[in-house]
């Protein structure tokens, strides 16, 4: 996301919550498989963990170097690093991605030169579909598109 802070709270708020709780399951069970067989340097129930703030603090950010959530998110946030892109990039972004708030999307300001923002009003999190009776993907296309290009 271009802001992980802003993409917690998005996920905690309306229907989101559904995608929250989706991830955060996996989530807490890949935690466990990777500490099935030998112990875990965090003392933290997973279980009780719901929220990704909550599961980014006790969790990913102690486990990769990180204060806590908040310094995980703000290193780790995109957005910051979109003026300095110096290669030919796209980014594709629907407006109605449940995983953040369309204030949240990076304005030509935040961009490189190098960097093109295409916002669709549809495509959720990476749906991108096209064609009511017969939806087909196009993102795929539109990548290749701007890769030929």
């Amino acid at each position: 996301p271009f802001q992980l802070a802003d993409a917690d709270q998005r996920l905690s708020s309306g229907a989101s919550r559904i995608y929250r709780e989706y991830l955060l399951g996996h989530l807490r069970a890949a935690y466990k498989q990777k500490f099935a067989r030998r112990p875990s340097p965090l003392a933290v129930d997973v279980d009780k963990l719901r929220t990704f703030y909550q599961f980014d603090d006790q969790v990913t950010a102690p486990l990769h170097g990180f204060s806590g959530a908040d310094d995980y998110y703000q290193k780790s946030s995109c957005q910051q690093y979109l003026r300095g892109i110096r290669k030919n990039t796209l980014i594709l972004h629907a407006i109605d991605d449940p995983f953040l708030y369309p204030a949240s999307i990076p304005t030509e300001t935040d961009l490189s030169a190098n960097v093109v923002l295409e916002l669709s009003e549809h495509g959720g999190h990476v749906g991108f579909m096209a064609g009511k009776l017969f939806p087909q993907r196009w993102l795929e296309s539109r990548i290749l598109r701007f890769i030929e290009s």
